[in-house]
């Protein structure tokens, strides 16, 4: 009970002989088809529901536990997983409403696994995981739930609509903010163009009169005209400057 085999070669004597024992993780399922253990399980939900469930589950014996389950089971030891894994399932099922089952079936999952678990450990294997095939709830509930569900999702559409709405008024407020600011860039821009340019125009005329005062102040003064004379000084280099112009 306590010399526990691996695979190879053993020299054993006359008449003694191995019981072989699954190494790899085994599969039972209370199904309707498949090579299932046992048909599917009817349960009784918290809320009075006659619900059907057929439920898949994987489990490994416990290499260091094997002489006490044997000792315990003989190699009947599956009968026990399953009396084990049916009132787990059942006593679990009872403990959810029938919406459960359609809202929170990792929830079932979950629980049904950690209470098989701890069944299972106590006859030297261990759970591995859970799975939930397919769930037969009365029609007129599954109705219901159908209904509940539509209607759920139409709140859900009519809240995200209004979501959407108010998403788009901002967006129509932030381009109407925007545009403002827009335009205000572009007035600010183009006043501060025009008088970019004036100032321009006005230095250049600026410029122009002070280069006119001091060449005038330089023919006064070399020239010593003033007056009259100085005008017509003026006048006459005007008219010199056209191509038509003769000198007499």
């Amino acid at each position: 009970m306590t010399k526990i085999y691996e695979g190879g070669r053993y020299f054993v004597g006359l008449a003694n002989y191995f019981i072989e024992f699954p190494r790899h993780q085994k599969t039972m399922e209370y199904a309707r088809y498949g090579n299932a253990y046992g048909k599917p399980l009817v349960c009784r939900t918290a809320d009075g529901f006659a619900v059907t469930i057929e439920v898949s589950f994987q489990y490994q014996l416990t290499k260091n536990d094997i002489g006490m389950l044997y000792k315990e089971n003989s190699i009947n030891y599956e009968q026990t997983f399953n009396r084990q894994a049916k009132d787990v399932i059942m006593q679990t099922a009872a403990k959810y409403k029938a919406i459960s089952y359609w809202s929170e079936r990792a929830k079932i999952v979950a629980a049904i696994q950690s209470e098989m678990q701890s069944e299972f450990m106590k006859n030297g294997a261990v759970c591995k995981s859970v799975q939930i095939l397919y769930i037969d709830l009365p029609s007129s509930y599954e109705n219901k739930i159908v209904e509940t569900q539509v209607e759920n999702q139409l709140q859900k559409q009519k809240e995200l609509e209004r979501e959407s709405l108010l998403i788009r008024k901002s967006i129509d407020v932030l381009s109407s903010e925007n545009d403002a600011k827009i335009k205000e860039i572009i007035s600010n821009a183009t006043a501060t163009a025009y008088e970019t340019t004036q100032s321009a125009v006005a230095t250049g005329i600026q410029s122009q009169i002070d280069s006119e005062v001091t060449i005038t102040t330089a023919l006064k003064t070399d020239l010593g005209l003033s007056g009259k004379d100085l005008q017509k000084y003026i006048y006459y280099l005007a008219i010199m400057e056209k191509p038509e112009s003769k000198l007499l």
